[in-house]
């Protein structure tokens, strides 16, 4: 399965903050943020899945 891309443009799930495509963190509250493999939407650290596609971590 190729890897997906993460969106141009995305929000932090805590602040509503401006997430960078390339960034694993929050610039604005300083969360670590993942993305999810398989749509790309960031993920709370703490999340068990996907709050976009529903996809386990």
């Amino acid at each position: 399965m190729p890897k997906a891309q993460k969106p141009k443009k995305c929000r932090c799930p805590f602040c509503d903050g401006p997430l960078l495509p390339d960034s694993s963190f929050c610039q604005t509250c300083k969360v670590e943020i993942i993305f999810c493999r398989k749509c790309g939407a960031p993920i709370p650290k703490n999340a068990n899945k996907c709050p976009k596609c529903g996809n386990k971590r």
